[in-house]
């Protein structure tokens, strides 16, 4: 259960990257909350709000809002063996 909460994550995070947007939606829950304090803590995002039922991340973007901070994140990981 725990993995496609933050399979979930990960793909809304990588289609806005692709598409440069500055906000993208994802799910409240205590995984994705705990990933966004670590990625703004270490300065990946710009930033993040919660909402009443989900959580709006700003997104943060390279000199000339060229490249994302993060677009290589990925999972590796296959069905009978969990990698993250």
């Amino acid at each position: 259960m725990i993995f496609y909460h933050i399979a979930d994550f990960v793909a809304r995070l990588h289609v806005a990257s692709c598409k440069y947007l500055y906000t993208v939606k994802v799910t409240f829950n205590k995984i994705n909350l705990r990933l966004l304090i670590l990625f703004n803590m270490e300065g990946i995002i710009e930033g993040f709000r919660i909402l009443n039922d989900s959580i709006l991340v700003f997104l943060k973007y390279s000199y000339l809002n060229i490249y994302m901070l993060f677009k290589n994140v990925c999972l590796v990981s296959t069905p009978g063996h969990r990698v993250f």
